[in-house]
C-alpha cells in the first residue's frame, strides 16, 4: 500500500519524486518499481539494493525523476 508521495524540484525542470509504502512481498515492490519505469513517465526510477534483501513487509522508498 502506497502512503506518501513528494516532489522536490532538481535541476532546470527536473523533479524528484519519492514514493513510499509497504510491499506486502518483494516481488509486489519488484513490480511496482517496473510498472512505475515502463509507463514512460518518469526518467529514472530507483529501488535501493537493501530493501531487496527483505522477503516480505517491506517499508520502502522509491526514488523517481523526470522533466514536468
Amino acid at each position: 500500500s502506497l502512503n506518501g508521495f513528494s516532489v522536490v524540484p532538481a535541476e532546470e525542470g527536473a523533479r524528484e519524486f519519492f514514493i513510499s509504502g509497504v510491499a506486502s512481498e518483494r516481488s509486489v515492490l519488484v513490480s511496482f518499481a517496473e510498472t512505475l519505469k515502463q509507463a514512460g513517465l518518469f526518467d529514472g526510477v530507483s529501488v535501493p539494493l537493501s530493501l531487496l534483501a527483505k522477503e516480505s513487509g517491506i517499508e520502502f522508498t522509491l526514488r523517481a525523476t523526470g522533466a514536468f
